[in-house]
């Protein structure tokens, strides 16, 4: 993804410490892909937290790749966005079988009628790191599924919209 400011990537890096400061048992590691104007300040943000071995910065990576082969290696994904209209993040990291936490803007709370997933508030450290761990508890009791991409083709769109139309 993009590493700006409204990704608010660096409460996600708050929440992740909060996550491993107050669990010290839990095992997790958290990659971040996709560069930007933030990245330099993010990983001067990680290291302040000590978070230098638990944090990787994978840079920019083709989108195929993060699509075919990075999100399906994942357990849990997390997008911490200000501001989305549709997060395609969410719905490919869906597609791909991950457990999803994600901040509640944007077109974020319509994908919840096709798939569940954690919805938190937006810019809380408190809440995203609940979501985190909620995650993980479900993660340990229950696989996660796959969501079919069919559902947010340009076909479903139109054909939902239709319907709305119809109603009025």
């Amino acid at each position: 993804g993009r590493l700006v400011d409204l990704k608010w990537v660096d409460i996600l890096l708050r929440a992740f410490a909060r996550i491993l400061e107050s669990n010290q048992k839990i095992t997790l590691k958290l990659d971040i892909v996709g560069d930007g104007p933030e990245r330099k300040n993010l990983e001067k943000l990680a290291k302040e937290l000590h978070l230098e071995k638990k944090v990787v910065f994978h840079g920019p990576k083709p989108v195929e790749y993060v699509r075919q082969d990075f999100l399906p290696s994942l357990h849990i994904f997390v997008n911490p966005s200000f501001q989305e209209w549709l997060p395609t993040t969410v719905i490919e990291a869906l597609a791909a079988g991950c457990r999803v936490v994600a901040t509640d803007v944007g077109g974020t709370r319509e994908i919840l009628r096709y798939a569940s997933f954690t919805l938190v508030a937006p810019r809380s450290i408190r809440a995203l790191s609940d979501g985190i761990e909620n995650q993980v508890e479900i993660l340990s009791k229950e696989p996660s599924r796959l969501l079919p991409v069919s559902l947010f083709s340009w076909e479903q769109t139109f054909r939902e919209v239709g319907e709305l139309y119809s109603n009025y």
